[in-house]
């Protein structure tokens, strides 16, 4: 046969993927959506490091600011002396 079955009426059926292989592609959808799980919930958790860090990002933003400050008034000091 050309890849249609034969229906006990003799009409022939429209071909389709056999079972070995719908058993095959319920395998693969099933590890591709566990695979996608996997990898959300890990964003998740990155996600929720990233919060968790919001004191140490405000200690480092104040003292970034602190260390420009400083600089900015020694430029100051340091033009005013020379004029």
């Amino acid at each position: 046969m050309n890849g249609n079955t034969v229906i006990g009426t003799g009409i022939l059926a429209k071909p389709g993927p056999s079972l070995h292989i719908w058993a095959a592609m319920e395998r693969d959808s099933g590890r591709i959506a566990r695979e996608w799980n996997r990898e959300i919930e890990a964003e998740i958790r990155r996600l929720a490091v990233r919060q968790d860090e919001g004191w140490g990002r405000v200690v480092v933003w104040t003292v970034l600011e602190l260390v420009w400050l400083v600089a900015v008034f020694a430029v100051l000091g340091v033009f005013s002396r020379l004029h």
